[in-house]
């Protein structure tokens, strides 16, 4: 039969109802038959079937009759206002984590219609998200955008089509590196494989609720023969348009002058590029004259001037070793010939540097600062250099207190190999982590803590100590060559951890550090004391350890920890909270993801 127009037949009970005379007694049942309300009518349709056809099921008050208190029950009923509230749901953030995407993304559902879903951030007025069932929200960028390390509240409702709104959801958050190039709300995954042909490859895999996917979405081919191409990778939103960007480069490119590509993100991600092929990137960065320059063979991203579009850090450790600083903009980075003086970065500094540098906001000001390496100082003694960002970017001011100067121990310790930074204390400064670890050497790692007056110089040769020091293991293990901070356990404190690669004949392990309210121990030597959870790789040779990552791929505000194995071919994606894993040792077949490519896969992951 045909099912009766709801309002139609509402008012038709509700007359018949109000025009009889007599009622027996209002029992407590109700007349929503497949509980949903009589969102699609069904149930009026059947009550009146059943109540004219004298059926025992319009016996609603259970009173053994089909009376007038049936008939006045499931009028009132369906002639009631819709008074349930919505659900919302946020599923890409979590409370207290750290954002590493342009947009906020999740779910809404209500018993009748959903009218909007709305976002507000920091306290101020709610705006209307894309979607409702499933909903999309954008964070700010480019100029009057987040800064990189602040903290903000966003408060997220839903509302229906009767007004009603559900429980705002609101969570305190800090700013990230976007890393997500398809704005899904999910971090991806870079990862570079410079020996799987003789071109070299790049491949991006999206991140989502379960992680990484199994098979790349994107790869990227490099342009010459037998070079370096994706030995160095970074993901930052360049232009400011919410996407991640890729950025990749190639040290040993025409005579090791070096090249730098940029690829933007956007909606459907990045496309497969064939560079070798004639394929393009938005922005190429390289050097025409001036042979072993060895640009691109480190890549960072930060904010130094605070404007809300990422800002570009090339290393190019050839003579004199230098490290090149981009601004990013509307519309990205130009093509630059850094050969002639008009085409230059707007930042260079030189002096040994260019192997290891990382941005980050060491005194708390809202602009990023640089950190960079000088390992060959003094006959490998080492060095770090911190730069302080302001309104105008870096500055390079040649004395103390206008920069930080950190001295290795005496010998050949190569002080500032590779640097890193993350909040271990919790204290809301990030950290530096600085290590000395060339290769076939012992290996050392240094903490030195954040504050309001940046990171304090000082010479470990002299009396000056490091806040927290690490000591690898007396053997050739190169402990601390590759370094990540983020927060395995979801305390609030980024944890570290440090990549031994020649450990156990070239199998590899990466040390696993618990941060705190003071940060770690004083003092660790792993000869006699142990580390919080000890990684190994699978097999002898495999390099477990030459690179490694902390995102939270699967949005869970557990940091997933991710390990490159190149002499395997093989990339291990190990899920935050360690808490379903067995104690001691983890073999790195107990991933929960694994990856697999040709040589040198792992090489490189996207920073």
């Amino acid at each position: 039969m045909r099912k009766p127009e709801k309002k139609t037949m509402t008012v038709l009970l509700i007359m018949i109802a109000l025009g009889l005379h007599c009622a027996s007694a209002m029992a407590s049942t109700n007349c929503d038959y497949d509980i949903d309300r009589d969102v699609d009518g069904m149930d009026l349709a059947r009550f009146s079937m059943f109540f004219l056809g004298h059926d025992p099921a319009a016996d609603v008050t259970g009173d053994n009759s089909i009376d007038l208190a049936d008939l006045r029950l499931c009028a009132e009923e369906f002639a009631r206002e819709d008074v349930i509230a919505p659900t919302v749901s946020v599923l890409n953030i979590r409370d207290n984590s750290v954002v590493k995407t342009g947009f906020i993304v999740g779910t809404a559902n209500d018993g009748n219609a959903l009218s909007r879903v709305e976002v507000s951030l920091d306290a101020g007025p709610f705006a209307a998200a894309a979607g409702t069932i499933s909903w999309k929200f954008p964070l700010p960028v480019g100029a009057g955008g987040w800064r990189d390390g602040s903290r903000h509240t966003v408060s997220v409702r839903a509302q229906d089509v009767a007004g009603n709104y559900s429980a705002a959801i609101t969570l305190v958050v800090r700013k990230g590196n976007n890393k997500d190039v398809n704005g899904d709300g999910y971090v991806d995954l870079a990862v570079g494989a410079s020996g799987t042909s003789t071109h070299g490859q790049v491949h991006i895999f999206h991140g989502g609720p379960n992680g990484v996917t199994p098979a790349a979405q994107t790869t990227i081919w490099g342009e010459a023969l037998s070079n370096s191409f994706g030995d160095a990778l970074a993901l930052g939103d360049i232009n400011g348009d919410g996407y991640s960007d890729l950025i990749i480069g190639d040290y040993a490119y025409n005579l090791s002058r070096g090249k730098v590509w940029i690829l933007h993100g956007s909606a459907e991600g990045i496309a497969s590029r064939e560079f070798y092929l004639g394929d393009t990137a938005d922005t190429i960065l390289y050097f025409s004259l001036y042979t072993s320059t060895n640009f691109g063979c480190s890549l960072a991203c930060g904010d130094v001037n605070g404007d809300g579009y990422t800002d570009l850090g090339a290393g190019a450790m050839g003579y004199p070793g230098t490290v090149h600083v981009f601004h990013g903009g509307p519309a990205g980075i130009p093509d630059k010939d850094l050969a002639f003086s008009d085409q230059r970065a707007d930042f260079s500094i030189a002096g040994d540097l260019g192997r290891s540098f990382v941005f980050a906001d060491f005194n708390g000001d809202g602009y990023d600062d640089l950190a960079a390496g000088a390992e060959n100082y003094n006959s490998s003694q080492g060095r770090t250099f911190v730069y302080y960002g302001s309104p105008t970017g870096l500055t390079s001011e040649d004395s103390p207190p206008n920069y930080t100067v950190l001295t290795g121990d005496e010998g050949s310790t190569s002080f500032g190999y590779v640097v890193t930074a993350g909040d271990v204390n919790g204290e809301g400064y990030q950290d530096l982590v600085v290590g000395a670890a060339r290769d076939f050497m012992q290996g050392w790692v240094y903490l030195f803590h954040g504050g309001q007056a940046g990171i304090q110089s000082g010479d470990l040769s002299a009396a000056f100590s490091a806040d927290a020091t690490i000591k690898g293991v007396s053997a050739r293990n190169n402990f601390g060559y590759a370094l990540a901070l983020g927060d395995l356990n979801g305390d609030g404190y980024d944890d570290l951890a440090a990549g031994a690669r020649l450990y156990d004949l070239n199998r590899g392990r990466v040390h696993l550090f618990y941060g705190s309210g003071s940060g770690l121990a004083p003092y660790t030597d792993l000869n006699t004391m142990p580390d919080d959870f000890p990684l190994d790789g699978e097999s002898q040779g495999d390099l477990f350890g030459q690179a490694i990552v902390f995102d939270d791929l699967t949005a869970d505000g557990y940091a997933d920890l991710t390990v490159g194995a190149p002499n395997r071919g093989t990339v291990y994606v190990f899920h935050g909270d360690f808490s379903d894993t067995p104690a001691g040792s983890l073999a790195a077949g107990e991933a929960d993801t694994i990856l697999y490519g040709g040589a040198d896969f792992g090489w490189a992951l996207g920073r």
